[in-house]
């Protein structure tokens, strides 16, 4: 079931608008062709927002020793290679955590506003 407002000018003809586009009914549900309202999928949303908070605070962690190490270095009176090495090494054990959180966080969102539920 449609409905359109037909317009009239002042001389009795009726007059085309846009106001004469048919609009679907919403409370039509007999209507097949309007789809359903849907959301994206909630866990999924929020697993996907969680997972790549984790990974940029692993970022962070990784930013923040790397700069410790730095520092432990220029307070050295005579650094060695190795030193800066080791401190690196563990510097970046976060980020190696990192990209398989970033990565599974952003298959979660997608999933999850592709992966649809109907509305209540």
């Amino acid at each position: 079931m449609t409905r359109a407002l037909p317009h009239m000018s002042p001389s009795g003809h009726e007059r085309r608008t846009h106001s004469m586009i048919e609009h679907p009914d919403p409370s039509d549900n007999a209507n097949s062709s309007v789809s359903p309202r849907t959301r994206p999928t909630p866990w999924l949303v929020w697993s996907g927002v969680a997972s790549l908070v984790l990974a940029v605070v692993c970022v962070l962690m990784t930013l923040a020793e790397t700069i410790a190490v730095f520092n432990r270095l220029a307070h050295m009176t005579m650094p060695k290679p190795a030193d800066l090495a080791e401190g690196m090494s563990l510097a970046l054990i976060p980020t190696i955590a990192a990209a398989p959180l970033g990565l599974l966080g952003i298959g979660l969102l997608l999933a999850g506003f592709i992966w649809r539920k109907p509305m209540d």
